[in-house]
């Protein structure tokens, strides 16, 4: 009888260490990747327009690109980059929000 409650034990503690783990990773996953504000923030902290400027360097050096032309795509993306991120911060917040409850239909209009 004691072997059995044993191993009905080791059973049992084992499915509720399993169970725990797969409540963690779920829980991790609900926090970072399904959280749009994390991944608001996560695009927020990119600088494109340093990407854009080394891909710009590396064309311009194989002469691509002209110079007048890299300075009006570097200080056009500049002046765009708040807005990009604002709509497309706004773009996730609405789709996480559609996916989430479903109830309203997704319009991805200005606010």
């Amino acid at each position: 009888m004691k072997i059995l409650k044993g191993c009905a034990l080791s059973f049992l503690s084992f499915i509720l260490f399993l169970s725990l783990c797969i409540f963690g990773i779920a829980y991790s996953v609900d926090q970072v990747a399904l959280n749009p504000h994390y991944i608001v923030k996560i695009l927020n902290d990119i600088n494109f327009s340093q990407i854009i400027q080394e891909t710009i360097d590396e064309q311009a050096s194989n002469g691509e690109i002209s110079p007048e032309l890299q300075t009006a795509l570097i200080d056009t993306l500049r002046k765009m980059e708040p807005v990009i991120k604002e709509r497309i911060g706004i773009a996730l917040e609405d789709t996480y929000a559609y996916l989430k409850v479903k109830l309203q239909p997704l319009t991805l209009k200005k606010r």
